[in-house]
């Protein structure tokens, strides 16, 4: 019975702990609005051919900082990307997509 009591303690301390961990130690990532606004484009735009031909250069929110550069040479400067008539960006999109290459790019 003692043993029981214990193993029962054990478990339930356990549980707890998990609980507590999970709300306390994974705070929530804050992405800048410019950054969700970019990753918006970035997904309606150009995941779609990148998953099926590129799937290195998928982008994430996570990873889409890493790609900043590679996205001002493809986009902006050489205007290789995206690729296709329905791909297009519109002024909209590209501003939203250069403001936050741009403040990407100055951070480095």
């Amino acid at each position: 019975m003692k043993y029981t009591i214990t193993f029962l303690f054990m478990i339930i301390s356990l549980f707890i702990n998990v609980f507590i961990n999970s709300i306390v130690a994974a705070p929530p990532v804050n992405h800048s609005y410019k950054k969700l606004k970019a990753f918006e484009v970035l997904e309606k735009k150009c995941n779609a051919c990148h998953l099926k031909d590129k799937k290195n250069y998928f982008f994430t929110l996570d990873n889409m900082d890493g790609f900043a550069k590679k996205i001002n040479k493809q986009v902006f400067i050489k205007k290789k990307m995206p690729k296709g008539v329905e791909n297009n960006l519109t002024n909209k999109e590209e501003q939203i997509l250069k403001t936050w290459v741009e403040s990407e790019l100055a951070k480095k």
